[in-house]
């Protein structure tokens, strides 16, 4: 099965706004998808996976990050997978390719907030060297939890740059044209893990 990765349209939106009340359940409040009059706030990435519906195709939005960009910080707003989609890496793909995306646009630092009892996605972002630098104390609306702010410094290092084509390598992400990509996974994995996932969701 291939996985695209493209940037947000203005097509892409009401689906977003769908999906977001998918991924983020009782908190989800606002969609950060909104239509807007300005491009700059649609940038972002989705995935996308084509499925087989009574002999026709159909595309399905499976995972998304949105992001905004001021002087050379980049800021992640929001990011999300479709649960029945998790497991198969969408997330580290989403933000391995939002980071090349602020090194071509020229920034330093990439920046954003996390639940502080969501561990494993701390554990994604350590992984690509982003550090606690501080807490914002009720930063989500929906039940006043506390967020860590996490930032990745000097992202535009020889350093840095060494080790994400490094990770971008190990994945095989494979780079086509206007900044899309592609990602290979077998089906029957896909399949495997969205069983998990479902067993998982129901008894876990």
């Amino acid at each position: 099965m291939k996985i695209l990765l493209r940037p947000v349209q203005i097509s892409d939106l009401f689906a977003l706004q769908l999906l977001e009340k998918k991924v983020f359940g009782e908190n989800f409040s606002n969609s950060v998808f909104e239509v807007s009059k300005k491009t700059e706030d649609w940038l972002g990435y989705i995935a996308i996976i084509k499925i087989k519906f009574f002999g026709f195709y159909k595309h399905k939005i499976i995972g998304f990050i949105k992001m905004s960009n001021i002087l050379d910080e980049f800021h992640i707003d929001s990011f999300g997978v479709d649960p029945l989609f998790r497991r198969i890496s969408i997330g580290e793909l989403l933000l391995v390719v939002s980071l090349i995306k602020s090194i071509e646009i020229g920034s330093k630092i990439c920046t954003l907030e996390v639940r502080k009892s969501n561990f494993n996605a701390q554990n994604l972002y350590s992984k690509y060297k982003f550090q606690t630098k501080g807490i914002r104390k009720n930063y989500y609306s929906i039940n006043r939890e506390n967020a860590l702010i996490m930032t990745a410094q000097d992202i535009n290092s020889d350093e840095y740059l060494r080790f994400l084509f490094k990770q971008i390598k190990k994945m095989n992400l494979e780079y086509t044209t206007q900044s899309c990509y592609y990602y290979k996974i077998p089906s029957a994995t896909v399949i495997l893990r969205r069983i998990i996932s479902l067993f998982n969701n129901r008894f876990g």
